[in-house]
């Protein structure tokens, strides 16, 4: 597939990171992974394959506990803490953000937050098990 036809495949207003830096977006790209509370993380390929890519991370205490031995060597852990205005701010110019959310982040979770804040933003999510 050229780069054009991945232009046209993709929806209006959907961005490649890449495309994104280059324009300047303030929030371009949010990388979201669903995680349970097992030490031992049984993530899906497509979610394993995201973190050696990733610079920026995100997620509360107990996700960093859970996923710092995966991270890449020198990257960047954001804490999501309240108020969650502070968090969102820390979020502004960077292209990609990969972020830990607790099992399925779509249902009632940190992903309908950042899709409600960052309206814009180009969203990726991959759910774990959700035992509701």
């Amino acid at each position: 597939m050229s780069k054009n036809d991945a232009k046209r495949a993709r929806p209006e207003g959907t961005l490649l990171p890449s495309e994104a830096t280059k324009r300047n977006d303030p929030f371009a790209s949010f990388l979201i992974i669903g995680i349970s509370d097992n030490p031992e993380q049984e993530l899906s390929k497509p979610a394993q394959e995201v973190i050696p890519r990733g610079k920026v991370f995100s997620g509360g205490k107990r996700h960093y506990e859970l996923m710092k031995s995966r991270l890449p060597m020198g990257a960047q852990w954001i804490e999501i803490t309240v108020p969650l205005a502070d968090v969102f701010k820390q979020y502004m110019g960077i292209p990609e953000i990969v972020v830990f959310a607790s099992g399925d982040p779509l249902f009632y979770g940190f992903a309908a937050t950042i899709r409600r804040e960052f309206p814009d933003a180009r969203i990726e999510v991959y759910p774990t098990f959700n035992s509701l």
